[in-house]
């Protein structure tokens, strides 16, 4: 009350005094007080005032405040409140918030986040992410992502990946694969493949490859091959062959090959033979031959020959001899 004052005021909401008050004080921020009062009472956390309050306020969603405060805070990032909070609780595995967040998001497929995080950080390449992800995963072999995938795609079919892998590798020369190959397979003996091979390709007659080659070898002359093969066979006696040959050609009358050979060579003069020889025959006694011959000649009358004879010789005087003597 003021000087010759007949009773005492009551003090207003938001001001206190204590006894023989000639005047009422106003609350200081973060307190408070109802009407007539003599102390002024703090704000519990969660809850504001400013200076002269009858009440307190309560905080918003995305603030906080401790006891007896004055103002609300702003959360941080990575954190979050509801209304009337006295702190801000910490964003879960998988989730981000910006600062003054009334909740936090999920991350991204292909981002992940660790607790409390204010953003949410993109999967590498070769891992990927599912929506609201505390980590990312690693591609299994066969598989490879790009930065900030959902998911793992599979290698196709020519290629292959280790795990974790940010893109697939072309399959060598002499290798193949299927889809989703996390290593590449020899091609078998009698095959082969240029990179990137999906599956491996039979030689062609006349060629032959050892396993895992990346091109077939051509069979040397006097050997042969038939289509898929791991190796060449010897041409028999009375055949031969070109390099790189699928087949054996008998040799022609008037000539002969031993096993494995490139060519045919002529028989000598005496001797003769039929076509595919091995061997030529020498010619019988009265017979005749030059070289290359398919069959012998019949020595003319007043000549004669001993078996294996390349010309017939004339009889001696005063012998004869009838053809073929």
């Amino acid at each position: 009350s003021g000087s010759g004052a007949s009773e005492c005021d009551e003090c207003d909401p938001g001001k206190h005094a204590h006894a023989g008050a000639s005047s009422c004080d106003s609350c200081a921020g973060g307190r408070y007080s109802a009407a007539g009062s003599r102390n002024c009472s703090a704000c519990v956390g969660g809850t504001y005032s400013n200076a002269g309050a009858a009440s307190c306020e309560a905080c918003i969603a995305g603030y906080y405040s401790d006891a007896a405060s004055s103002a609300c805070s702003k959360c941080d990032a990575g954190s979050w409140s509801n209304v009337s909070a006295s702190e801000c609780i910490a964003c879960a595995a998988g989730k981000s918030s910006g600062s003054g967040a009334s909740e936090c998001d999920e991350c991204d497929p292909g981002k992940h986040a660790h607790a409390g995080a204010s953003s949410c950080d993109s999967c590498a390449g070769g891992r990927y992410s599912a929506a609201g992800s505390r980590n990312c995963s690693a591609c299994v072999g066969g598989t490879y992502s790009n930065a900030v995938a959902a998911s793992c795609a599979a290698c196709i079919a020519g290629y292959h990946s280790d795990a974790e892998s940010s893109a697939c590798s072309k399959c060598d020369g002499g290798t193949w694969s299927d889809e989703g190959a996390s290593e590449c397979v020899a091609c078998a003996a009698g095959k082969s493949s240029g990179s990137g091979a999906s599956e491996c390709d039979d030689c062609e007659g006349g060629k032959y490859s050892d396993s895992g080659a990346a091109s077939c070898d051509s069979c040397a002359g006097g050997t042969y091959s038939s289509e898929g093969s791991s190796n060449c066979s010897a041409c028999a006696g009375g055949t031969y062959s070109n390099a790189g040959a699928a087949v054996c050609i008998a040799c022609t009358s008037g000539t002969h090959s031993d096993a494995q050979s490139s060519a045919c060579s002529k028989c000598d003069g005496g001797t003769w033979s039929d076509e595919g020889a091995s061997e030529c025959v020498a010619c019988a006694a009265g017979k005749s031959s030059g070289s290359g011959a398919s069959e012998c000649a019949e020595c003319d009358p007043g000549k004669h020959s001993s078996g294996g004879a390349s010309s017939c010789g004339a009889c001696d005087a005063g012998t004869f001899s009838s053809a073929g003597a």
